[in-house]
């Protein structure tokens, strides 16, 4: 008799996306201001402060690209990570170093298998949420394994 894949889907949520953006935005106009305020001469200041915003830019269109990327995740028992992409497909992912699971908030940091990084937050509570509580029942399995980054 085979049994059914124990699997759990995860929608990212709104409000920690919406917090990650505001702290990314707010943090580079801190690098900016830093650099500015330095004792340093001026144009190597205008040229840090260029860098800082251009390389800030960069970072944030990604994360803003990776958030319309990506409207679930889908965690399998034997390790398989997926997210569904704006066609409706599921598309396999791997975890990366930087991931961090708690118990009712994850960031979840993956690539794509076209190369495509993804950084994710879930916030769930597993008294309230079955699927949550698979996620931490498959983590507990999947996260204490090394992987390749």
């Amino acid at each position: 008799m085979s049994s059914n894949t124990y699997s759990t889907h995860l929608q990212p949520d709104a409000d920690l996306r919406l917090l990650v953006a505001v702290a990314g935005r707010l943090l580079v106009i801190v690098g900016i201001v830093i650099v500015v305020t330095l004792d340093a001469p001026a144009g190597l200041r205008l040229m840090g402060s260029i860098g800082c915003g251009v390389a800030g830019f960069l970072e944030i269109r990604r994360l803003d690209d990776g958030f319309a990327y990506c409207s679930q995740v889908r965690f399998e028992s034997n390790g398989e990570v997926s997210i569904r992409n704006p066609d409706g497909d599921w598309v396999s992912c791997r975890i990366l170093t930087g991931t961090l699971v708690f118990v009712n908030v994850a960031f979840l940091y993956l690539e794509t298998t076209d190369g495509r990084r993804l950084f994710e937050p879930l916030r769930g509570c597993a008294k309230k949420c079955n699927n949550w509580r698979r996620f931490m029942v498959i983590w507990r399995h999947i996260g204490a394994t090394p992987r390749s980054c």
